[in-house]
């Protein structure tokens, strides 16, 4: 009789602790992850070209709210606790608009489907690595066109690809790293824009 009405206790014990652990695991916030622009904010004088940025694809990864990263070359591990704060391709855009527009000193820099100058030039690009791996390095690969004014001619066309190592194992400093590498896109687009502008 005693140890029939130990066991119960034990079993009812051991529930309370297995809920407890759950509902810990359960209610923790996960971490908001954000891309930011990194560029120095430079005074406006909009003498740079217009500039559409878009149409952006991103890899279907990249498609979700959970934060992935690569381990070794073929599988993609999702975070338990992390999340991007809005939709990746979004805030890519987002981004890439206010760090070109920082590094040509303009306000003529906006998004595909926003109000736009009727002379502005047109970027594409389309993004097929970008993420960090589990070995604490940030990748980005980008192909990216400049388009005329009508969109009929390419003025500009490359592949860029760039690299950050990660300054720490959280997720902060993963997602830190992948707008470092936004930036650095942001310069040479910058720079191509600039040469395009000057052709006839």
């Amino acid at each position: 009789m005693t140890m029939w009405r130990v066991f119960p206790g034990f079993l009812w014990g051991l529930c309370l602790a297995l809920h407890s652990g759950c509902a810990i695991r359960s209610t923790a916030p996960p971490q908001l992850l954000v891309l930011t622009a990194l560029v120095a904010p430079a005074v406006v004088n909009d003498t740079s070209p217009g500039v559409v940025v878009g149409p952006i694809s991103l890899p279907a990864y990249a498609d979700r709210a959970q934060f992935l990263i690569l381990k070794g070359d073929s599988e993609m591990v999702g975070a338990e606790n992390a999340r991007w704060v809005e939709p990746l391709a979004q805030n890519f855009s987002r981004v890439l608009v206010e760090d070109l527009s920082r590094r040509l000193a303009t306000g003529r820099i906006t998004s595909l489907g926003a109000a736009a100058a009727a002379d502005s030039l047109q970027i594409a690009l389309e993004v097929t690595d970008f993420v960090t791996t589990q070995t604490g390095e940030a990748r980005l690969t980008v192909y990216w066109r400049i388009l005329s004014v009508d969109g009929r001619q390419v003025l500009a066309s490359h592949k860029s690809s760039y690299s950050e190592s990660v300054a720490g194992n959280d997720y902060p400093a993963r997602a830190a790293a992948m707008s470092r590498m936004l930036a650095a896109l942001s310069a040479d687009l910058a720079s191509a824009i600039r040469q395009a502008a000057t052709r006839p």
